[in-house]
């Protein structure tokens, strides 16, 4: 009884832990007969009633084994979904179904199986996967297999990337409904929102002069988490940006200034928003290789802020002149 309530044959077998049998083989559906044929069969015919996330599980199963669904549970699947099971779904439910395709390895045949199953039309008529969005994944499996090889020790959310590649270039409203449907935290809908406007001003605007500092690459990239950059690289249009990405990644994101607030402080500058003014410029500096030492970033600040620095400068000066 147990058994009866799986999801698919391969997954209905046991082994006895009976004393008189014990490690027998216990299969009352033929799952070693399906995973020998590599078919994916549901157990009944009301299988996808009982339980409609098991069509998407049946899709996942298939790409990630190389099976093939039985052809009497394709029937079911199909009408499953014409029969709106799908619909009813809860959106929590329905949500993880998808992340869990998201994670796979390569998640694009599993993603094209379920636009074949009307699956996918469920959230939106124009959710569709063409030759566009194929591309797409392609470029995002590419950029992320090279980020795992570039970066072994730095964690990655993969789904986020192939998710914010499956929803781009939709409409808003088709957006909007797609989150509501499947439950999404507003915070989550908000941020992917504000990612697909701030990708496409990079990619129409930003990336598109001819020429950039590397202060500009930092500036335009540092609000981006590592999934949305990796999306950013996947969707640009040519190698000159993803270069450019890629500096940010290698040799960017993590330069850091030689003086800190404190040492404003101990400077007398008044606390405020002057430290963010002259930190960042500090830091500019570091990026294009305007100064390198603690010294340079000091002599830069007395240099463009005198007013700022007036006693401290005087003070190193005479310090210099005593040590000669």
């Amino acid at each position: 009884m147990d058994l009866y309530r799986r999801d698919f044959t391969i997954n209905t077998l046991a082994l006895s832990i009976n004393p008189g049998d014990f490690g027998h083989l216990i299969d009352f559906f033929g799952g070693q007969r399906d995973i020998k044929e590599k078919t994916i069969r549901v157990l009944h015919n009301l299988s996808f009633v009982e339980d409609p996330t098991r069509i998407m599980r049946a899709i996942r199963f298939e790409q990630r084994f190389g099976f093939r669904i039985g052809k009497q549970t394709a029937n079911l699947m199909r009408g499953a979904v014409k029969m709106g099971l799908v619909h009813k779904l809860g959106g929590k439910r329905f949500f993880h179904e998808i992340q869990l395709i998201l994670m796979e390895e390569n998640p694009l045949p599993a993603l094209q199986r379920m636009a074949e199953y009307g699956v996918l039309s469920v959230l939106s008529s124009n959710l569709q996967i063409d030759s566009k969005r194929r591309d797409l994944f392609i470029s995002i499996g590419n950029v992320i297999s090279w980020y795992r090889l570039s970066f072994l020790d730095e964690p990655l959310e993969t789904w986020r990337v192939y998710a914010l590649g499956l929803f781009c270039d939709l409409p808003r409203d088709d957006l909007d409904s797609i989150w509501e449907r499947l439950d999404f935290p507003p915070t989550q809908s908000r941020r992917m929102l504000w990612t697909f406007r701030r990708v496409d001003k990079l990619l129409r605007g930003f990336f598109q002069l001819p020429d950039h500092r590397p202060s500009d690459i930092y500036r335009a990239l540092q609000e981006f988490n590592p999934e949305e950059i990796l999306f950013i690289m996947a969707k640009a249009p040519g190698e000159k940006v993803r270069r450019a990405i890629s500096h940010y990644l290698h040799r960017y994101r993590n330069v850091r200034t030689e003086l800190r607030g404190r040492d404003l402080k101990a400077m007398g500058v008044p606390p405020g928003p002057i430290y963010r003014t002259l930190l960042d410029q500090l830091l500019d500096a570091q990026l294009n290789g305007e100064v390198k030492s603690r010294q340079e970033e000091l002599a830069l600040l007395f240099k463009s802020h005198p007013e700022l620095f007036k006693e401290e400068k005087d003070a190193a000066q005479r310090g210099a002149m005593g040590s000669s």
